[in-house]
């Protein structure tokens, strides 16, 4: 009998992404693959995988499994019979918990009081909370005492504003908003003190269990609503982050910033190579990201970290091309935190970085907590993106608009009206031959597959609640149509099996690019 890798990882439990990384370790081969290039296994890669599991479970490294089994020669019959010991184990931990839940079942049928220690103790010896938290976390988590039924009260309090305030269209950035987000920091405290570490590993157990929401009364939207608070509350709380109506492009910049940054450190081979995202985002943001990076690579983040970085990888390449084509101009509408001028700059190209003056401002200073200098080839054009006030600020700028550029715009139309975008890209295509654009777009929602349109709701549910609603959407072929129209003569709008074919081929960590998003360029070239 032979499977293939879903159906083993089914079976087994486990995902199909992990199986793919222990074939690219050669921790566990498949038997054999399809004449399609699909892996299959047989009976000796499933007794092979069980021991790699139950070591795993031991707390042993993946590089020391492979050395146990390759190396050491260690045996089946050896591992399960220490398997055997730590089941008894576990068996032993259960008839713990089964005695601590009949007390505390006892305890609120007689209602009495039960402290936060009683259910901690509990739910340490739960599969849950272990997912999440070390012993030596759970321990810390332990000694954080207080009344339980004042913490049960204090949370139905905020479902309960959280809910009334999403029934009365309340924005998660008004004053009252910003207030419910102090009042969760505040009783997150009474639970996990200021360690910012275990703050987030319980912000990840709401987020990622059902059960967990259920119990604090919060839904999925109601959760949305709140993390856009939380993340306006933390805004609010950077001087050189907050003012007037940039604060919603600074959280975007931000975001952006941090994925790029995470990318450098969970994903090999890397798709963009970015050696200043880390020192970008400013030497605390650091230290806290390499702490813990993989609060980056859970639900929707790992899709957009892949997005972020694919989009800045192909606009590299292009600017490539046309670099070597003699192409001296180089603009990049909604700059935030990227870092192109002092990655790419080769003092022959003007870079211009064009986005609103708040959030150049903010830039700067972190550029200079970075080192990199702001050379006389970087000008910054602080305007909004009117086509009109755009084409003036560039002007006053020093662009020349009687020679070819190329402009990047990644990450902003989706947040553009559509008679907007066309607008600027009309100004563009009237540009000389030569000047071309890459930027991204939505793609209309009734395209997408069941999966990429629940994947894009709960995206653009979470910037609607930042403020930031997405406001445009596009059908690839009327795009490329309208590309064509405006007066680009080249036009490049690959699907997304064909950028996981061109930049993700071969890779053993399951990275793939969706199609909620596309990538395109348009060039101004004679017909």
């Amino acid at each position: 009998m032979v499977l293939r890798i879903g159906e083993l990882a089914r079976r087994a439990g486990v995902t199909v992404r992990t199986l793919r990384h222990y074939d690219a370790l050669g921790l566990l081969r498949p038997t054999t693959r399809t004449e399609g290039g699909d892996r299959v296994y047989g009976q000796a890669e499933a007794m092979r995988l069980h021991a790699v599991l139950a070591l795993k479970q031991f707390g042993c490294s993946l590089a020391e499994i492979r050395r146990l089994l390759d190396e050491d020669g260690a045996t089946l019959p050896d591992i399960l019979a220490r398997q055997m010991a730590v089941l008894k184990e576990q068996a032993d931990k259960a008839a713990a918990l089964g005695e601590k839940l009949s007390r505390l079942r006892d305890r609120l049928l007689h209602n009495k009081e039960t402290a936060l220690g009683d259910w901690l103790d509990t739910l340490a010896l739960m599969h849950v909370w272990s997912r999440y938290f070390t012993e030596d976390e759970l321990a810390r988590l332990r000694r954080q005492r207080s009344p339980g039924r004042e913490r049960r009260t204090a949370w139905a309090g905020i479902a309960a504003a959280v809910a009334a305030a999403m029934a009365g269209q309340v924005a998660p950035g008004s004053g009252e908003g910003l207030a419910l987000a102090r009042r969760v920091v505040a009783l997150a405290r009474t639970v996990a003190g200021d360690d910012p570490a275990l703050l987030g590993k319980l912000r990840q157990l709401v987020r990622a269990e059902a059960g967990v929401r259920q119990a604090v009364g919060m839904s999925e939207p109601m959760l949305a609503w709140l993390e856009g608070a939380l993340d306006a509350a933390r805004a609010a709380s950077r001087p050189e982050e907050t003012s007037g109506d940039a604060a919603g492009p600074r959280q975007t910049a931000l975001g952006m910033a941090m994925l790029r940054a995470a990318h450098q450190l969970l994903d090999a081979p890397l798709v963009l190579d970015d050696p200043l995202a880390l020192r970008i985002i400013g030497p605390e943001r650091e230290a806290a990201l390499r702490a813990d990076p993989g609060r980056f690579d859970g639900g929707e983040l790992r899709g957009l970290r892949l997005s972020g970085v694919l989009r800045s990888r192909v606009a590299e390449d292009a600017w490539n091309e046309a670099r070597a084509g003699g192409v001296a101009q180089y603009v990049s509408l909604g700059a935030g935190l990227d870092t192109a001028p002092w990655r790419r700059g080769d003092g022959q190209t003007r870079f211009f970085e064009v986005d609103h003056p708040a959030t150049q401002d903010w830039k700067r200073r972190l550029l200079a907590e970075a080192g990199l200098a702001v050379g006389g080839n970087v000008v910054f054009v602080p305007t909004d993106f009117e086509s009109f006030r755009l084409a003036e600020a560039l002007a006053a700028a020093g662009f020349d608009c009687t020679c070819p550029a190329f402009f990047t715009w990644l990450g902003v139309t989706m947040y553009l009206e559509a008679a907007t975008i066309r607008e600027i890209l009309g100004w563009i295509a009237a540009l000389p031959l030569g000047t071309q654009i890459v930027f991204d777009y939505a793609v209309d929602p009734s395209l997408l597959s069941p999966g990429e349109c629940r994947g894009r709701e709960r995206v653009a549910a979470r910037a609607a609640a930042r403020g930031e609603p997405w406001k445009s959407a596009f059908d690839p072929a009327v795009l490329a149509a309208t590309l064509e129209q405006l007066g680009f003569g080249r036009v490049d709008d690959p699907s997304a099996a064909a950028l996981n074919a061109r930049y993700l081929a071969g890779r053993a960590d399951g990275l793939r690019k969706s199609g909620v998003t596309r990538i395109v360029r348009a060039v101004v070239a004679a017909e």
